[in-house]
């Protein structure tokens, strides 16, 4: 366990002093950090402290890095901006400047609307089903193999009220990996092939059953923690393929109707009817 005191706590000083008043506030901030993190070790000094900071070296340059034991980044390279790789560059960065300082990430995300796909050309900040799935298929394996993070928070679990946002779905935050009705999404069953050790075969179309497209051949994702996966789509395979990233992507020719699609790996299966 780990106590926090502060989040993201420059974002809005920065934004709403300038000269000398945001001098004055991050030496409040500074003398207020140190006093907290005083008091978090004489109340409890079995847990470490942490704060958890927006994407900014400004945190390091001021000296708030230096306070807490543990330093936690919300990073969203690849969604407020800049590319998805910038991710790793930006850890690289900060274990390169501070190789002795833990580091978490706190939070990482993008957001997804179930009305809106965008299979070919998913885009950040177009809230498709699509480019969540792309988001958070980069993030994690940067996460796990990278030996000097210590953890990671996707944010968030579920979508959210949030009085502020005015998104593709105004007062909601939907970064979600759960629907504020609370069905997963299809990303949802890429962390359970990446992490829970029961079998996991998930056919990823749940977020869109009934499409109207001019395309007709289309990508589908399997999740699966198994080596291989086969799919059949109306009875007819589309062979095996090896599971890389919790993953295996077939391409399928969309019929009129009734599309049955059949996942079999290790022994187990799944099954999805997607109408077009």
């Amino acid at each position: 366990g780990r106590w926090g005191y502060m989040n993201e706590i420059l974002l809005q000083t920065q934004r709403r002093y300038q000269g000398a008043q945001l001098d004055s506030a991050i030496q409040r901030t500074l003398q207020l950090a140190g006093s907290l993190e005083k008091i978090v070790h004489e109340e409890d000094p079995t847990r470490v402290s942490v704060m958890a900071f927006h994407g900014s070296n400004d945190y390091n340059k001021l000296g708030l890095s230096d306070v807490p034991q543990v330093v936690g980044w919300n990073l969203y390279q690849g969604w407020y901006g800049s590319d998805m790789t910038d991710f790793e560059h930006f850890l690289e960065r900060q274990h390169r400047d501070q190789p002795g300082h833990p580091v978490i990430v706190s939070e990482y995300g993008a957001g997804s609307d179930l009305r809106l796909h965008n299979p070919k050309n998913a885009v950040a900040f177009d809230f498709s089903m699509d480019y969540q799935q792309r988001y958070a298929e980069h993030y994690l394996p940067v996460i796990e193999q990278t030996p000097y993070v210590c953890g990671a928070a996707y944010w968030n679990f579920i979508d959210f009220a949030s009085a502020n946002r005015d998104e593709s779905m105004p007062r909601i935050n939907n970064k979600g990996l759960v629907a504020n009705k609370r069905r997963p999404k299809d990303v949802y069953y890429y962390y359970q092939a990446s992490w829970v050790k029961k079998p996991v075969v998930h056919i990823a179309v749940r977020d869109w059953l009934e499409r109207t497209s001019l395309e007709r051949m289309m990508a589908v994702k399997v999740y699966s923690n198994q080596s291989a996966v086969e799919l059949i789509h109306n009875g007819r395979s589309l062979g095996i393929k090896k599971v890389e990233n919790s993953m295996a992507v077939f391409d399928v020719d969309f019929a009129d109707g009734i599309n049955t699609l059949r996942a079999i790996a290790g022994g187990i299966g799944d099954m999805a009817n997607v109408k077009y």
